[in-house]
């Protein structure tokens, strides 16, 4: 029988094993090219030493056949400031299962994250256009954010339009240099047109 519940701390070295082995009769590994420690280093980053996490927050979810872990989805949360009011959103990672228990399990492992009360956000790093078309399938956007980029600009109401215009373009940005000039420029342009 398949078990789904929440990752507790007995679970992280039972997963970390899981996620990078090989899994018998069949040439699938869960993350090639990683190992136990890997997963581990993470699983620390991700929850002891992130600054938006706490006890109350889910570590994600896993799927048990008798006390074999057979699939997880990883809960990360991240903080992020709207209109000056810092908020949780829930970023899903390492979203896998043993081959021999996909389908309906997979979207029980996802309904469970979806089913979290506290993000305000749900966030998924995608790769193929199937998992994209997955998404939307559930109403999410699918948005390319420049990798370079660390601040984001998001108008919920244009007829404020004039309060973000002297309060982000005139008196956040203040100009060391040439290129913050230029940058300035471009961001003028982006913000009219």
């Amino acid at each position: 029988m398949i078990k789904l519940r929440e990752v507790e701390d007995k679970d992280l070295v039972p997963v970390a094993t899981f996620l990078a082995r090989e899994f018998p009769f069949s040439l699938e590994k869960g993350f090639p090219y990683t190992t136990k420690e890997f997963w581990l280093g993470y699983f620390e980053l991700w929850w002891e030493k992130n600054p938006a996490y706490s006890d109350h927050f889910p570590r994600g979810w896993i799927l048990e056949k008798d006390t074999t872990v057979v699939g997880f989805i990883g809960n990360i949360p991240v903080k992020f400031l709207i209109c000056g009011e810092i908020h949780i959103a829930a970023s899903a990672n390492a979203w896998y299962e043993n081959p021999s228990v996909r389908g309906v399990y997979s979207l029980k492992l996802f309904s469970e994250f979806l089913k979290q009360k506290s993000p305000a956000l749900f966030l998924f790093k995608i790769g193929d256009e199937s998992f994209i078309s997955f998404l939307a399938r559930y109403g999410f956007k699918h948005y390319i954010l420049p990798a370079f980029q660390k601040e984001y600009v998001f108008i919920i109401n244009k007829r404020k339009i004039r309060y973000i215009f002297s309060r982000l373009l005139l008196n956040i940005i203040k100009p060391a240099n040439l290129s913050e000039v230029l940058e300035i420029y471009k961001r003028f342009w982006f913000f009219f047109f």
